[in-house]
C-alpha cells in the first residue's frame, strides 16, 4: 500500500508533470505566448487554492466523471490524428484542444490535490507535510525538465503522467475507502485500467506517419523531428520527408534525376521559387541549370528546415542559413538523408542560435548583411515565435536588405490568420506587400503555399508580379490556382500590428483549421 509520505511526494508530483505535459503539447503546436502557458498555470494553482481552502471541494465522483469524458475526448483527438477516425472531429487547435486539456488538467488536479488535502496530518507533522509537497512539486518538474529528454525520443509525459495519476488515485481510493460488493471493487478497477489504456495507448502512436517507414527521431529542447521514407519501391514517387512535431517542414525525392529539386513549399511554383529561378520547368518540374538568375546573389534564410531553398543556389550566390536548433541543422547536413546543402552550388553558411539575436550582433559588428533575398520561415511544428512578426524584427529585416531587396515570410498555417499581420507590420515599416498563394502541382514538385513577399523597391514586386503572370501563361496554368494579390492599406485597417511589448494570439486565430503546411 501506500504510505502517507509516499502520497505526500508522489501526488503534487504527479499534478506538476500534468501541468507541464498539458503546457507543453499546447505551446509545441500553436505558439509558445502567455495566453497558452498562463492558463494552465492558473487552473493548477486554482486546484491547489480551491481544495484547501474547504474539505466540502473534494468530490471525488464529480471530478472523475469531468476527468473520464474529457480523457474521452483527448484520445478522440488522438486517434483522429493517427487517421483511425475522421479527421472532421478536429475543430481546430484552440476549438479543440485547449478546453479538452484544460478540463483534463483541472479535473486530474482537483482529484490529485483532493486527495493531498485529505491525507493532511495533525499539527505535529505539517512541517514533513509541506515540504513533502514541495519537494514533490520538484521532482515532477525535474522529471519533465531534464530526466524526460535524455529518456524519451517523444513527449510521453503528458500520458505517462495521466496514467500514472490514474493508477496511484486508484490505488489510495481502493485502500482508503474500501467498496462493500465485490462487483462495485471490479467495476471501479476496470474503470481505472480503462483510463490508464486512454491515457497511454493513442498519444505514444500519435506522431504522424503519413507513409512508409521511421528512419530516424531526435527529440531536442526545440521539438520531436523525425525523417520518414515514402514509396521506396516506387521511384518517382521514393520521397524522404522531415516532420517536426504534427508538421511536414521539408521533403526530398530520391530519384537521382530530380533530387536537387526544391519541393513543397520551395517548389518552383510558389512564390519563393518564382521569385529566386527564372529558368525553364521541365516535365519533372525543374531544369536547374542556365537559369539566367542574377550572379552573386546574397539569400539569408531563417529556418533551416532541410535545406530546400539551397537547391536554388548558383555559382557565386551565398546562402545564410539561421537556424536555433542543431537537430535540425544536424538533419539537413550531417545525416545522409537529406543532399540539397551538400549539392547546391552556392556558398553555404550555418549561423546557430535565435535569428533575430544573431541579426542584431552582425548588425552591431560587421554591420548590415545587405540580402537582395531574406525568406523568414521558422516554425516549430506549426507554433510561431512571436518575436520574429513584431514591428521592430521588420525594422531589423529592412535594415539588412539592400535597397531594393526582397523580403520572403512563409504564412502558410493550419491555425493562424498571419497574412494580414505580416501585410500590416511589413506596411508599417514602408514595405510595399505582395501575396501569393498556391495549390498543389504535383507536376512541378510545388505543393500548396501562402507566401507574403515585401520590399521597399514597389517596382520590384510588379516587376515580380508581372514575372509570376507571365510564367503562369507560359505554362498554361489557371490563374486561379495560383492568387497573386496586391495588398493596399486600406485592406489592412482591421489587421493587427505586433509589437515586441504587444503581440495578442487571438487576433490571428483560425477556428477552422486549413490542410497541414506542405501538403501534396
Amino acid at each position: 500500500g501506500f504510505g502517507p509520505r509516499v502520497a505526500w511526494l508522489l501526488l503534487p508530483a504527479c499534478a506538476v508533470v500534468l501541468l507541464m505535459g498539458v503546457t507543453n503539447r499546447l505551446c509545441l503546436d500553436v505558439a509558445s505566448v502567455p495566453l497558452l502557458w498562463v492558463v494552465p498555470l492558473a487552473l493548477y494553482l486554482a486546484t491547489f487554492i480551491l481544495c484547501f481552502a474547504s474539505a466540502r471541494q473534494h468530490r471525488p465522483r464529480l471530478y472523475w466523471t469531468i476527468a473520464a469524458i474529457s480523457l474521452l475526448g483527448y484520445a478522440v483527438l488522438d486517434y483522429a490524428d493517427l487517421g483511425l477516425l475522421s479527421r472532421g472531429f478536429r475543430l481546430g487547435a484552440i476549438a479543440d484542444d485547449v478546453p479538452i486539456l484544460t478540463a483534463l488538467l483541472f479535473s486530474s488536479c482537483m482529484l490529485l490535490h483532493g486527495e493531498l488535502e485529505r491525507r493532511k496530518p495533525d499539527a505535529t507533522e505539517l512541517t514533513a507535510y509541506y515540504l513533502s509537497i514541495a519537494a514533490g512539486g520538484a521532482l515532477g518538474g525535474l522529471f519533465t525538465g531534464l530526466l524526460a529528454p535524455l529518456i524519451f525520443d517523444d513527449y510521453h509525459e503528458l500520458p505517462l503522467g495521466l496514467a500514472l495519476s490514474w493508477i496511484a488515485l486508484g490505488a489510495l481510493a481502493w485502500r482508503g475507502r474500501p467498496l462493500p460488493a465485490r462487483a462495485r471493487r471490479a467495476a471501479a478497477a476496470l474503470g481505472v485500467v480503462a483510463m490508464v489504456l486512454l491515457s497511454i495507448v493513442p498519444p505514444f502512436a500519435r506522431a504522424p506517419r503519413p507513409c512508409g517507414v521511421e528512419l530516424l527521431r531526435e527529440r531536442s529542447f526545440f521539438g520531436v523531428s523525425r525523417v520518414m521514407e515514402c514509396n521506396p519501391d516506387q521511384p518517382r514517387r521514393h520521397v524522404k520527408l522531415l516532420i517536426n512535431g504534427s508538421t511536414l517542414h521539408g521533403r526530398q525525392l530520391q530519384l537521382p534525376a530530380i533530387r536537387p529539386v526544391p519541393t513543397s513549399y520551395f517548389g518552383p511554383l510558389t512564390a519563393i521559387g518564382m521569385a529566386l529561378y527564372d529558368g525553364p520547368l521541365g516535365a519533372e518540374g525543374i531544369v536547374l541549370d542556365g537559369d539566367g538568375a542574377r550572379p552573386g546573389r546574397k539569400i539569408g534564410i531563417i529556418g533551416i528546415g532541410v535545406g530546400m531553398i539551397a537547391g536554388y543556389g548558383r555559382a557565386g550566390d551565398r546562402i545564410t542559413y539561421y537556424e536555433i536548433d542543431p537537430e535540425i541543422v544536424a538533419i539537413a547536413r550531417d545525416s545522409g538523408h537529406f543532399d540539397y546543402l551538400a549539392h547546391s552550388r552556392a556558398e553555404i553558411e550555418i549561423v546557430l542560435g535565435d535569428a533575430r539575436l544573431s541579426l542584431e550582433r552582425e548588425l552591431a559588428r560587421t554591420g548590415a548583411r545587405e540580402f537582395d533575398v531574406l525568406v523568414v520561415d521558422a516554425f516549430s511544428s506549426d507554433a510561431i515565435p512571436t518575436h520574429l512578426l513584431t514591428r521592430e524584427a521588420f525594422a531589423l529585416y529592412a535594415r539588412h536588405l539592400e535597397r531594393d531587396g526582397l523580403l520572403a515570410v512563409h504564412v502558410s498555417n493550419r491555425y493562424l490568420r498571419l497574412a494580414p499581420l505580416v501585410a500590416r507590420v511589413g506596411a508599417s515599416q514602408g514595405f510595399s506587400v505582395l501575396q501569393v498563394q498556391n495549390r498543389s502541382f504535383a507536376g512541378y514538385s510545388s505543393g500548396k503555399a501562402l507566401w507574403v513577399l515585401l520590399s521597399t523597391d514597389a517596382q520590384l514586386l510588379e516587376q515580380l508580379e508581372q514575372k509570376m503572370r507571365a510564367r503562369i501563361r507560359d505554362l498554361g496554368v489557371r490563374e486561379r490556382t495560383i492568387a497573386i494579390e496586391r495588398i493596399r492599406d486600406a485592406d489592412l485597417v482591421a489587421a493587427p500590428l505586433w509589437t515586441d511589448d504587444y503581440s495578442n494570439i487571438l487576433s490571428v486565430l483560425r477556428f477552422a483549421p486549413q490542410a497541414p503546411r506542405g501538403s501534396s
